[in-house]
């Protein structure tokens, strides 16, 4: 049986990245280059609330697009971001819908719906 992690267990935490020369074509996009600058909140989040902190954080970023951007990543007991990371486009070609099972690695695809920007 395959398990689904608790979308209420706060296991999510959400990063402020800096990236250049990058447009977003979604709230929820990530730019394949990026360099990781600091947790955006205190404590870990549920995923619903790392979706609703990443949607209203990059939409206000959207004027600012490819300076400054958030992504979510499900802490594990394998690790989780470091600030100064950078993170390469090897999570580039995984699958872009939302990741429920994803790890905190670089190389794991991003949690987040794929939300178009109108």
């Amino acid at each position: 049986m395959i398990s689904r992690p608790n979308a209420e267990i706060a296991n999510v935490r959400v990063w402020v990245v800096a990236a250049e020369a990058w447009h977003p074509d979604s709230l929820f996009d990530e730019p394949q280059r990026s360099t990781v600058l600091f947790p955006a909140t205190e404590r870990c989040l549920t995923e619903p609330e790392a979706e609703q902190f990443v949607a209203g954080f990059n939409e206000q970023m959207l004027p600012l697009a490819g300076r400054r951007w958030s992504i979510a990543r499900r802490v594990t007991l394998g690790g989780d971001l470091t600030t100064g990371q950078r993170l390469g486009d090897s999570h580039a070609d995984e699958d872009k819908s939302i990741a429920r099972a994803s790890t905190a690695s670089a190389s794991t695809p991003p949690l987040r719906p794929s939300a178009k920007l109108s």
